[in-house]
């Protein structure tokens, strides 16, 4: 009996491992992106445990190596990176060699890891300039570029976008996002250089070629670039409305990775306040990027920059404890960055920077001061108030008499300070918006019309389509949206959704019964996350909760 149940233990596992020597490198790639996260470490063991690495092996493992590095598994990703490019060289699989070696470069750029990256790099521009691959090459060069801009080598980041700007009519990306791409480094390199003019002409190319294809991530970068030339021009209102623009556009679109893009646009037009003495302004702009944090902590230069705005703000606003608490925040996060050996410093406020750790320590010493002025205060406080009672009934009837006088002359004061206030928002209100009346009313009547269409449940709906339909700029629009509708373009067009899909599924009970994406596009949305982030702005619940709630209350 002994023996039979030996027998059969043994083919149970010779079956086991025949099924497991059965699965295809495919089928390990499927099992390791729908593994949850302690099992994903098996699966990929054996699947880099794999006796026949072809090339199709070799494409697995670059999918599964982007899957890792879009995860920020970084790790994963590269030890992929490095299998695919061992077996490429032996397959002598150019294209392969040349994806796998465009990996390894992006893999330690975002690890911060520039030599290294550098090295991967040019690895990929010898196999691409050997093979005649164009389209490598570019990537190679405006790559190399990248990483020596990051390292302030700007005359060699300069050479290489060159060079890519040269051979970009022989690759696939002629007049196409990577040439917006390459135009918008070649900005940035001379905006580096503090060489504005000649960044803005490769900017407003950028603008063109992004402007014709409809590119909202290209668009936001060259607007940012575009106003910080502006503000270095001292041009502040020019800064802030390209700013204003890139702002718009990051509000209306979901972008990817769209941190940094924020963190910049929020750091340069809190700059551009702040140099027009704004400094509330500076602060509820600078307060966005604190919010962004609260979700994605990230150690940045900006970041760092924004603390010390915000000490500077909050000084020039004579609010001693948010100065002193951002001011700490600035240099706990400088102590962090001191330590990164690829950190490039910035240069914006450099030369204040000792100026104002000056000031800083003048309201330390201020306020230790005052701690002791204080005691001495209560002191002469208690010895007044002994005099005070002493002379009280002396004076009690001057008192009376002066309480009246004073009480006539507060009353008047106040009603000439109600009088000012008044003349003084008037003013501002005719400040902020000096546009014809008639334009105005006009376009305000045909805002009205396209509501009482629901053309905000369009899934065409934006800034830019609307003002077409008015005959107007989006720039015109989104400042009359933003005076007589109190709200942000965006802000105005999601109250009208959210509440056009509140009122539909407490009326409409077929509509409850739609799924969440398809509700999403139903109102406007072009993404049911989009759709889903409002409504929960908006009602504290998410959308499938407030219609089980409906639901709950409906009979059958």
């Amino acid at each position: 009996m002994l023996k039979v149940t030996h027998i059969f233990c043994i083919l149970f596992l010779t079956c086991t491992f025949s099924n497991a020597q059965q699965i295809t490198a495919e089928e390990l790639v499927k099992q390791i992106k729908s593994a949850s996260s302690e099992n994903i470490e098996g699966f990929l063991n054996q699947f880099l445990d794999i006796d026949t690495k072809d090339d199709d092996w070799v494409i697995h493992a670059l999918d599964l190596a982007y899957y890792f590095y879009k995860k920020e598994q970084y790790g994963k990703s590269l030890t992929l990176t490095e299998a695919s490019i061992e077996i490429s060289k032996k397959n002598q699989k150019a294209t392969h060699l040349s994806k796998a070696y465009l990996r390894k470069g992006n893999i330690y750029m975002q690890q911060g890891e520039n030599e290294n990256a550098l090295t991967a790099y040019y690895s990929l521009l010898q196999v691409a300039e050997k093979e005649a691959n164009a389209n490598y090459q570019f990537f190679a060069r405006m790559n190399i570029a990248v990483i020596h801009r990051m390292m302030r080598q700007y005359k060699k980041a300069l050479e290489k976008c060159t060079e890519a700007l040269q051979i970009i009519d022989e690759t696939d990306y002629k007049n196409k996002r990577n040439h917006v791409n390459l135009l918008t480094i070649l900005g940035e390199t001379y905006l580096d250089m503090e060489q504005l003019d000649t960044a803005l002409n490769h900017i407003e190319n950028g603008l063109v070629i992004s402007e014709k294809l409809n590119y909202s991530h290209g668009k936001v970068d060259l607007l940012i670039k575009k106003g910080i030339i502006s503000y270095k021009k001292e041009k502040y209102k020019d800064a802030l409305n390209h700013l204003h623009q890139a702002e718009d556009i990051l509000e209306e679109d979901t972008l990817t990775n769209d941190f940094y893009q924020k963190t910049y646009t929020n750091y340069f037009l809190a700059a551009s306040f702040f140099k027009q003495e704004k400094y509330q302004q500076t602060v509820d702009q600078l307060l966005k990027t604190i919010k962004l944090l609260e979700n994605d902590s990230k150690r940045d230069v900006y970041i760092l920059d924004t603390y010390l705005l915000l000490a500077k703000s909050y000084n020039k606003l004579q609010n001693t404890e948010q100065t002193l608490f951002w001011h700490d925040e600035y240099l706990k996060l400088n102590a962090i960055l001191e330590k990164d050996k690829n950190k490039v410093q910035t240069k914006i406020y450099e030369e204040e920077t000792q100026l104002f750790k000056n000031q800083i320590a003048v309201l330390k010493k201020e306020k230790e001061e005052s701690n002791t002025i204080i005691w001495y205060a209560v002191a002469c406080a208690a010895i007044f108030i002994i005099i005070w009672i002493v002379t009280l009934s002396r004076s009690v009837k001057k008192e009376r008499s002066n309480k009246v006088v004073f009480n006539k002359l507060t009353s008047k004061i106040e009603s000439l300070n109600t009088q000012y206030h008044n003349i003084t928002n008037r003013k501002s209100a005719q400040k902020l918006f000096d546009i014809e009346d008639e334009k105005v009313a006009a376009i305000l009547k045909g805002i009205d019309k396209l509501e009482a269409a629901n053309y905000f449940l369009s899934l065409d709906c934006s800034l830019s389509a609307m003002a077409k339909k008015l005959k107007t700029n989006r720039s015109y629009l989104s400042q009359i949206i933003r005076t007589h509708k109190k709200k942000k373009f965006n802000e105005y067009i999601n109250e009208l959704r959210i509440t056009y899909t509140i009122n539909r599924l407490q009326t409409d009970t077929k509509f409850c019964k739609f799924s969440i994406a398809s509700i999403a596009k139903e109102v406007g949305y072009k993404s049911d996350y989009s759709f889903v982030k409002h409504f929960k702005e908006r009602t504290n619940v998410k959308p499938s909760d407030y219609i089980k709630k409906i639901l709950e209350k409906t009979p059958d």
